[in-house]
């Protein structure tokens, strides 16, 4: 099969998509023009030679008016099928409110044919296409080709100011691997700012790409949306280079070909873009561009390009930027989502393409068995029936194929259209997010510099450094003021182009939808008026088989009513909810059974699965397994009245409706059952460890996934009842007190209470503080007694914890360590996560000398301090105790005196 019938019979694109899609993006985002570059190093269509060095062949000028030389062949297309709308050419407005993108496409697609060239003819099935967005290509550089770019009908075109671009005549340059293509670039237009009113210019296919590098370059930063490139088929692109003229693929160079119009057109649309100087150099300078080797994927500035995305993809997944402004946040999210759910839309849609594609297999094997039967068949009449039938069956064969490409040119290429351009908006986005984190950063450098100019002024030696720290400082400022004008113009730049964007998304679908319904309208009406024409020849059929056929249906409805009297009584599941990965078993009872009956009664079994079938599907039919899933499905006749069918194990893709259907009745004898399989609650995601300044805002995310779908909530660790019942939970302005291990718990009621947990680490950088229990200490000297000081010290992270001590009233403090006369015991606090520390400070036999003012001090890594003191004082008690002896010893005297008196006396 030659590559212009595979190319006939299945566009592209259609494969493993998932995975496909998924590659192809992640390239978009971090090398937009460097995907579909030649693994040889050179430039465009260049790739190395595998059958040795091939002579070398010179260029020559591109003389549109003479015949070509051997090794320049021009490709000459026939004319593009012109698109239906309001205005016969393409006209550009430069006004800056015109809409960069629309549904509808006027690309004036009329090339020019040289005398000498060889017409290649394009494909039937591509012409046949309704506008140039129809053609069937690959993704572009950036995940897929142009969108068309119609101005909305409101918006009035300007006349004195337009510009109109076509691409046309492809031609080989060079034979063998070596050879590459170019394009003729022919432009009109009444702009001011080109030299002449029409001119055209040749380029080759690496010069695109290297106009797009230079574009993203300088517009992507200012936040411009900015549209991609066709991609380059390296497979096809080898066999255009290696096949004969009159065996050139003239599908796929027509394709590109249009691809590279609508691209040029595009930018011409733009009102920054069209007054680009490369853009204009490009479509304006009659001579070579120079040699694009920004586009080559193996030299030195391709990998150095490479490993500069790479450092700032992972920039962008590892620095946090708080988002000040929430219609940006807003709007990131939605662009996210759009982008999953075109994905997914995508893919859907290729599905059904695939599907149809089997459709259309099947009418057409149906059509040749039909044949076959009306060579064999004695009966002149049935056998022209069958033979005409055969004719219908081809006819919607073909109403199929062509429905099938009409549905990829108007839907699935819109989509891949939109999934580029959101990919674009999002490396816009990005883009924004690069400018603000220069803006912070300058500011924080700024914060640093003024901070070491307060230290400066504050010590002596430092008075000669401060000229030089605010020749720094002056330096610094006019970095913030340029990157914060940065940042709000990129931010202006991104409101007015994302209005613009969904603007015109809302019109392109809004068009394209209703473009798709009258489509199948018009398919359903082809198909009525195909089996209409064929009921004439139906109608021929001799009376005689009509009445054999009524015969038959008679025996059948007899056989039917034999079966009438059986009902089904109940259908039951064991268990009712399995859990995944248990058995399931489902028996269907039948009452009214006749054991003897003539015909046997025969049980279908059906499912319509939640998660995947629209209609129900057939699982077995008595004990028959027709379902895919046969290595889990069995089923069998218990008995005479009972059948089941079981599931082992079960899945969740098995949730859904089962019925089950007495097949051999006239009646619709059907009961169903609900089955919902569980799936234990478990947690996808969960925000990693958050640290994260005082007052700045902190936001905890969660998510779940179960069935049925588990409620999330969030705790604290040592609260009783749930700080937020919602997937995310969000801090305005965190203290140290929010400090702390946060639970995300994933709760679901089955029956019987299922629950996941995931933890989140909140470290809260403060400045630190000290508390002690008491400020006073009393204690009794030289009675062998211990003194105990304890305080609470609080800095994250800490750094430094130390006890001081000072007598008198000198400020002259020694440190304590743990040693024969003091110990000192410092734990972490209980309820907290390496912040809090309780530290405890023993005086072992406390002595005259002891008595003074002991201090804790904490530090933590940025050096911020903070102390507290407890003086230790002799007791109160011990002054009391004095001044009883002092009266003791009064009374003794007193006693020894009058004693002295009483002996005297008695003398």
């Amino acid at each position: 099969m030659s590559h212009d019938q595979k190319h006939r019979d299945s566009p592209p694109d259609f494969g493993d998509d998932d995975t496909q899609d998924d590659d192809q993006m992640f390239k978009s985002a971090t090398l937009p023009v460097t995907d579909d570059i030649p693994l040889s190093g050179e430039d465009d269509d260049e790739e190395e030679n595998p059958f040795g060095e091939s002579s070398v062949i010179q260029k020559s000028s591109t003389n549109l008016n003479q015949s070509s030389t051997n090794n320049e062949t021009p490709l000459n297309m026939p004319p593009v099928t012109p698109v239906v709308v309001s205005d016969p050419q393409l006209t550009t407005s430069l006004k800056n409110d015109a809409p960069l993108f629309s549904q509808d496409s006027n690309v004036n697609t009329t090339e020019k044919n040289t005398s000498t060239t060889q017409s290649v003819r394009s494909i039937t099935s591509l012409e046949n296409q309704p506008s140039g967005s129809a053609q069937l290509s690959k993704s572009t550089n950036c995940g897929s080709n142009a969108l068309s770019l119609n101005m909305k009908p409101a918006q009035k075109k300007s006349d004195e100011h337009n510009i109109e671009i076509t691409v046309s005549d492809p031609t080989k340059v060079g034979e063998g691997m070596s050879s590459y293509m170019t394009y003729r670039i022919t432009t009109k237009t009444t702009l001011a700012m080109f030299k002449k009113s029409e001119f055209f210019v040749n380029r080759r296919f690496s010069d695109f790409l290297g106009l797009h590098n230079k574009l993203v370059h300088k517009h992507l930063q200012l936040g411009v949306i900015i549209p991609c490139p066709p991609e380059k088929d390296t497979f096809v692109m080898a066999k255009v280079k290696i096949s004969k003229d009159e065996a050139i693929p003239t599908d796929f160079i027509d394709r590109r070909r249009s691809q590279l119009e609508r691209y040029l057109n595009r930018l011409a649309r733009h009102s920054k873009l069209v007054q680009d100087p490369d853009f204009r150099e490009f479509i304006e300078m009659p001579t070579e561009l120079p040699k694009s080797t920004n586009t080559q994927a193996l030299s030195g500035a391709g990998v150095l390009r490479a490993l500069t995305n790479i450092s700032q993809q992972v920039t962008k997944l590892t620095t946090k930027t708080g988002e000040q402004d929430q219609w940006f946040e807003e709007q990131h999210t939605s662009i996210l989502d759009l982008h999953s759910n075109f994905k997914h839309l995508h893919n859907h849609f290729n599905t059904l393409f695939s599907q149809r594609k089997d459709a259309a297999q099947a009418l057409k094997t149906l059509s040749t068995s039909l044949n076959h039967l009306a060579t064999i068949e004695e009966h002149t009449l049935l056998s022209s029936a069958l033979i005409e039938l055969a004719n219908v069956q081809e006819k919607l064969e073909q109403i199929n194929i062509d429905h099938s490409m009409k549905e990829y040119s108007i839907i699935i290429e819109l989509i891949k259209e939109y999934l580029s351009l959101l990919e674009m908006v999002q490396l816009a986005f990005q883009e924004r997010i690069k400018i603000h984190q220069q803006w912070l950063s300058a500011e924080e450098t700024l914060r640093k510099k003024r901070e070491s100019k307060t230290k400066l002024e504050q010590t002596p030696k430092g008075a000669d450094k401060i000229p030089q720290t605010e020749m720094e400082i002056n330096e610094w400022e006019g970095k913030v003021i340029h990157h914060k004008e940065d940042f709000e113009r990129i931010s202006t730049s991104l409101r007015e182009e994302l209005d613009v964007f969904e603007k015109a998304r809302v019109e392109d679908f809004k068009k394209a939808i209703d473009s798709y319904l009258k489509e199948l309208l018009q398919q359903q009406e082809k198909i009525l008026e195909v089996w209409e024409a064929y009921l004439p020849e139906a109608n021929k059929i001799n009376m005689h088989l009509i009445q054999q056929l009524v015969l038959f249906v008679i025996l059948i409805h007899e056989f039917s009513c034999q079966q009438s009297s059986v009902q089904i009584q109940k259908i039951e599941a064991d268990p009712p909810n399995p859990n995944v990965g248990e058995s399931l078993k489902i028996r269907c009872f039948l009452i009214n059974v006749d054991p003897f009956a003539q015909y046997p009664t025969q049980v279908l079994w059906s499912i319509r699965r939640f998660s995947q079938d629209r209609d129900f599907r057939i699982l077995a039919f008595g004990g028959s397994v027709r379902d895919t899933l046969s290595g889990r499905v069995s089923a069998r006749k218990e008995s005479e009245e009972v059948y089941e069918i079981v599931f082992r194990p079960a899945q969740e893709s098995d949730s859904g409706v089962v019925r089950c259907e007495l097949a051999n009745t006239e009646a619709q004898v059907r009961l169903e059952h609900t089955v919902n399989v569980l799936v234990p609650p478990s947690i996808s995601f969960v925000t990693p460890d958050v640290r994260v300044r005082a007052g700045d805002p902190v936001t905890l995310e969660c998510r779940a996934y179960g069935n049925p779908p588990p409620l999330l909530m969030w705790t604290r660790q040592g609260q009783e009842y749930p700080t937020s019942y919602s997937s995310i939970y969000r801090i305005e302005s965190v203290s140290k007190d929010d400090r702390g291990l946060y639970k995300c718990v994933a709760e679901q009621q089955t029956g019987k209470k299922l629950t996941a947990e995931n933890y989140v680490n909140i470290f809260v950088d403060f400045d630190p503080t000290v508390r002690c229990e008491q400020v006073v200490v009393e204690q009794v000297p030289n009675i062998n007694a211990d003194a105990e000081i304890t305080c609470k010290g609080e800095a994250y992270p800490m750094n430094i914890l130390k006890w001081e001590f000072s007598q008198g009233n000198t400020n002259v403090r020694r440190a304590i360590t743990t040693g024969i006369k003091y110990r000192i015991d410092t734990n972490v606090a209980a309820d907290s996560i390496d912040s809090s520390y309780v530290s405890g400070l023993i005086i072992k036999n406390v002595e005259q000398s002891d008595f003074g003012v002991y201090t804790l001090i904490v530090m933590d890594e940025s050096k911020r301090q903070a102390s507290a003191w407890v003086e230790l004082r002799p007791g109160s008690y011990i002054r009391s105790y004095n001044n009883a002896i002092g009266i003791f010893h009064l009374y003794s005297y007193v006693f020894i005196f009058f004693s002295m008196m009483v002996g005297i006396l008695l003398q």
